[in-house]
Formats: structure tokens, C-alpha cells, sequence
């Protein structure tokens, strides 16, 4: 069994470096032991648990523990031949042979990969950063990887509270729903994992009254959100949470997809399919436009575009820019079609006989009635 050259198997060839004209920070060292963690667990090793490689090189024996409930046993170093038994017999000294090679290899596989991640952490860390840990003969030759981060983490990555409160606010960040779901939930278990390390963790009802309110604000899961708050209290989980509004998110794209596929490839058409896309939630056969002074319909938008006149009757104060996202203070109402009937009569409209629009009501149903006797 020959050893290994651990550089062929890690997963970063090169450590991204640690800024050298300012101190580093949380960030700066999170990214660099992710990396190294990483090219640590890439190197096979039996000493453990078998499924995390050498990671106790780069986090340490109690912290590798912790993580794989085993106990990591460090190759002793054999000696330098194999020792034999008086009258050994031929297999039992090939049996001796092969065990002492094997010893052989697994010391020298676990001191080349300690030696090939010093050397890479040591090309990433500016000298005078560390400058503490080095004897004056053998400079850094006896100091290990995990030594080396605890250093880096006692004096650089400490967790200010300016720290936790920015870690907070991205908490409450807008999502930008063009992107997919998983994003909006890496972001929430960063925020939870950091709040966690400055032993300030977050409350899991405070994360989900978080991630309602901007799922909320998106204005796309009016009907979904209205399902979440019917579910049993005890069911209201983070994990059931992402497990509904990804189900959703996956629903939303598929009718969005389905909405735009009819539409033309002219401007007029594609400029309905985005509205289709975006707009879900608008069971409709035609695509509404909204108009500062009209409100929503399906006749024209706000103003003039390539294939719309736009507005031609525009109110005092028409704000061409109002959008459906952005109204600006315009018209908030829903236009009914050209020869659209009107069904529904706000009931405080019936208190009054003589209300204009009761009347018209009732002469569009008398009117149909007659219809229907001739």
C-alpha cells in the first residue's frame, strides 16, 4: 500500500486569502475553515468514523467528536522495521509485513495531509497575523492546522454586537422572487447559524413571522399564505413552513409558464406574458393593464407604448410611471369588460332605491327577463 499525495485530492487547490492591508473578520474566517474543512474530510481515513475523512485535522479532536459522535485515533508512528517472533513461520511473517506496511501508510497518509494543509493555510495567512505562533527555529513546523485556528478565530473572530444586528436585518431582507426559493432559505439558515454563534440565537416563531411578511410582501402567495395560517399550531414548523411555499413557488412558475405560452413573440405579446407570469394570482382569459386614472382593464395602460395608445382620457394629476407594483396614489379598481354585465351590487348600494346604480341593475335584469318572455 503506497501513501497518498494529498494535494491531488482536495477538493481547493488554493485557500482564498485572508485580506493583507486589514484585519480579517467572521466572514473571512468562516470562508477559509469551510475550505479547509473540506479538504480535510476529501482525505479517506479509518481512524474515525469513517464518513469524515481527516476533518479532525482542521476543527480539532473535541469538535470532531461532537460532530461524528467517534472518537478520532491519530496513527502512532511504527517502528522503523517490522518486528518478527523467534521461529516465525512464513505466513505469520508476511501477516507481520503487511500490517507494519499499513501502519507505515496511514501515519504517513495523516502527517503528509497535516503538512500539505499547513502549507496551504500558511500561503493564505499573511505572516505577521499569526507571527505569535512561530518558534524562532522550527517556525511554524510544529504547529498544527487546528492551532492555528484557534488562534485565527480568539483574536479575529469575534462576534460584535454591530454584527448581530446586521445579521438581523438581513433577516427582513426583500426577496427577489425572479430567483429561485432556495435562496430566500439558505439566507434564513445563515442568518439563524451566525445568531446562533454570537449566542444570540433567534426564535423560531420570530423567523417565521419573518419569512411570512416578505413571502407577504411579494404579493404572489395571497392564497398560500391564507392556507399557512390554517395549519395546527403544532404543525407550524420552519421546516413544514419551507416545505409548503416551496410547493407553492414550484406551482407559481409552473401556471406562469403555462400563462405565457400562448402569447405571441411581439413586443405587445411578450409584454402580456411577463404580466402573466408575474401576476398569477389574475385568473383571467386577457391580460389587464393598470392605468393611473382607469385603474386595471384590459383596454390600455398608463401610457403610450409600441403597440398600445395608452391613456386618452387622463385624469388631472395622471402619473404615466403608476404601475400595478406602484400605483402612486392612482385608481385602485378593477374595470369590467366591454359588455360585461354587472352581477355584484355592493350591499351598501342597496339602501337606497334611487341609487344609480341599483337602477341600473334592475333595468339590466328586467331587460333580460323580457328577453327571455319574447
Amino acid at each position: 500500500m503506497s501513501s497518498i499525495k494529498p494535494i491531488d485530492q482536495f477538493q481547493y487547490k488554493e485557500l482564498t486569502p485572508l485580506p493583507t492591508n486589514k484585519d480579517p473578520d467572521y466572514e473571512h474566517l468562516s470562508l477559509l475553515q469551510k475550505e479547509v474543512n473540506a479538504n480535510t474530510r476529501s482525505i479517506d481515513s479509518n481512524g474515525g468514523s469513517g464518513t469524515h475523512g481527516m476533518l479532525v485535522i482542521s476543527v480539532g479532536e473535541k469538535k470532531y467528536q461532537q460532530l461524528t459522535d467517534t472518537e478520532f485515533i491519530k496513527p502512532a508512528k511504527p517502528s522503523t522495521n517490522p518486528s518478527y517472533p523467534p521461529f516465525a513461520s512464513t505466513a505469520t511473517v508476511t501477516g507481520i509485513k503487511a500490517e507494519h506496511e499499513a501502519a507505515v501508510t496511514k501515519w504517513e497518509n495523516y502527517n503528509n495531509t497535516v503538512k500539505a494543509i499547513r502549507a496551504q493555510m500558511l500561503k493564505a495567512i499573511p505572516r505577521d497575523m499569526i507571527a505569535d505562533l512561530a518558534d524562532e527555529e522550527t517556525e511554524f513546523s510544529e504547529v498544527t492546522p487546528y492551532q492555528i485556528f484557534e488562534y485565527l478565530w480568539e483574536n479575529y473572530g469575534v462576534i460584535s454586537s454591530d454584527m448581530l444586528t446586521d445579521n438581523l436585518n438581513k433577516l427582513h431582507e426583500d426577496w427577489d422572487h425572479t430567483s429561485p426559493i432556495s435562496t430566500l432559505w439558505t439566507r434564513i439558515k445563515k442568518v439563524q447559524e451566525f445568531a446562533t454563534k454570537g449566542k444570540e440565537p433567534i426564535a423560531k416563531a420570530v423567523v417565521i413571522r419573518a419569512v411570512l411578511k416578505i413571502l407577504e410582501d411579494t404579493r404572489l402567495f395571497k392564497l398560500d399564505i391564507r392556507d399557512w395560517h390554517r395549519t395546527k399550531p403544532k404543525k407550524m414548523t420552519l421546516a413544514n413552513l419551507q416545505a409548503h411555499f416551496t410547493k407553492a413557488n414550484k406551482e407559481r412558475l409552473r401556471e406562469g409558464t403555462a400563462a405565457s405560452a400562448g402569447f405571441s413573440s411581439t413586443p405587445e405579446g411578450q409584454a402580456l406574458a411577463a404580466t402573466a407570469t408575474e401576476k398569477t394570482e389574475v385568473k383571467s382569459t386577457t391580460a389587464l393593464m393598470y392605468c393611473w386614472t382607469h385603474g386595471l382593464n384590459d383596454s390600455h395602460p398608463g401610457k403610450r407604448t409600441a403597440t398600445n395608445k395608452g391613456c386618452e382620457r387622463k385624469g388631472q394629476g395622471h402619473k404615466e410611471a403608476a404601475t400595478i407594483d406602484n400605483m402612486m396614489g392612482g385608481n385602485n379598481v378593477i374595470q369590467r369588460r366591454r359588455g360585461e354585465k354587472r352581477i355584484h351590487i355592493p350591499p351598501e348600494w342597496n339602501n337606497s332605491r334611487n341609487n344609480k346604480w341599483q337602477r341600473k341593475g334592475d333595468e339590466e335584469k328586467k331587460a333580460d327577463e323580457e328577453k327571455k318572455e319574447e
